[in-house]
């Protein structure tokens, strides 16, 4: 990929809705989007689903 891909994607990233109760942002969507993402490039995932458990 090149670099203004990488840069669009970083984007998407931050700008995904996140949790903002009070002062304190909860990023609980882009962390998970994340290690999904590093699941798939470990070749960790079989099927079209996260398992619940830990994945070595």
């Amino acid at each position: 990929m090149s670099q203004p891909d990488w840069n669009d994607w970083l984007e998407r990233l931050y700008n995904l809705r996140r949790d903002r109760r009070g002062t304190h942002e909860r990023p609980h969507k882009p962390v998970l989007l994340l290690s999904i993402i590093d699941l798939l490039d470990r070749h960790a995932l079989t099927g079209n689903a996260v398992p619940l458990r830990a994945v070595a």
